[in-house]
């Protein structure tokens, strides 16, 4: 009888050189954890840079030479690339916690639109039951069968996955555009100028086609959930399942972002995507018991205690004292 192995354990073999999963600090190596996700996703602008996860050589691409001493590797994470792939985490997990409410979330990458199927109607439903019985069936069923079961008179919630990434992220937007290319139904373009020497563009990405779900609280949950699997099943292309000792089955990844947004989902099957009631950032509880988690940070908690007792200046900022006090607490945790 094979082995079991929980989900969290199944992330990389034992590290013996560095690679997609590896945090390289001075000479040592670790894996990467949850917590390394976590503290991007709640980091200031001004504190991205000295993030555990800038210390991954692999977070965007696969070809760094790992043959050289750690302290010759080339991190070639800008803080602008952290930036823009702290903004799509937090995006995505913001379009996953509407599913609960059933609203129509605000993104700017997904656009959730409502229309009518009208005369489009009769060809939709004919097509979704080719999508039923073609080669992509599987992955394409929960969406046909959605498409089947709406009337064509009735509204429907349309899904459309597009977004930007400027040239100052052209590390993360290399990273999406080869992702874009591994994954079905993407596509990534360059639009490039120059200008007195300087260089400017942006990748456009988007999902096509776009899906189309009831408008029925049902359905708006349906469409949320859906979104957030395609703009994460886009950043874990570079994710493998491998078979080793005898059968176990195990992950390994090519780059250690692919590796971090696994960390998030699997981080999902325990925890529940919260907002932090003062700066606004998703954050997933953990075991969460008693009162429910109110904040994404020890910072934040701090900051919305001082507010309560009045000791917060009026710009809605901490003063200095109070950042080195709130440092001094977050040292001690």
């Amino acid at each position: 009888m094979t082995e079991f192995i929980p989900e969290s354990m199944k992330l990389l073999e034992r590290i013996k050189v560095a690679n997609g999963g590896a945090i390289v600090d001075g000479l040592n190596v670790r894996e990467m954890r949850y917590e390394d996700v976590e503290k991007l996703l709640t980091a200031k602008p001004s504190d991205l840079a000295g993030l555990p996860i800038t210390q991954c050589p692999n977070l965007l691409s696969s070809d760094i030479d790992f043959s050289c001493h750690p302290e010759s590797i080339d991190y070639s994470c800008s803080p602008d690339d952290l930036k823009e792939i702290q903004a799509a985490m937090a995006d995505a997990l913001n379009i996953l916690r509407s599913a609960e409410s059933g609203e129509m979330p605000r993104s700017n990458i997904a656009d959730f639109t409502l229309d009518s199927l009208g005369e489009w109607g009769n060809i939709a439903a004919e097509r979704a039951h080719e999508l039923m019985s073609g080669p992509y069936a599987d992955v394409q069923r929960p969406i046909a069968k959605q498409l089947t079961d709406i009337d064509t008179n009735d509204e429907v919630v349309r899904v459309g996955i597009h977004w930007k990434v400027g040239i100052s992220a052209s590390g993360y937007a290399d990273f999406l555009e080869k992702a874009a290319h591994k994954t079905p139904g993407w596509s990534a373009h360059w639009e490039r100028a120059s200008r007195d020497g300087q260089e400017y563009g942006c990748l456009y990405l988007s999902l096509i086609p776009s899906a189309l779900f009831p408008d029925t609280a049902g359905g708006r949950k349906s469409a949320c959930k859906w979104a957030f699997d395609q703009i994460a099943t886009l950043h874990m292309a570079d994710i493998r399942t491998v078979s080793v000792d005898g059968g176990k089955e195990w992950r390994t990844s090519d780059t250690g972002l692919s590796m971090a947004w696994w960390l998030l989902l699997d981080r999902l099957r325990i925890g529940r995507v919260g907002v932090c009631e003062e700066c606004g950032m998703p954050f997933i509880t953990n075991n969460e018991r008693g009162n429910p988690r109110r904040f994404c940070s020890k910072r934040c908690q701090m900051r919305a205690v001082r507010r309560k007792k009045g000791q917060t200046p009026p710009n809605g900022g901490l003063d200095s004292k109070g950042d080195a006090e709130t440092g001094k607490e977050e040292q001690k945790e």
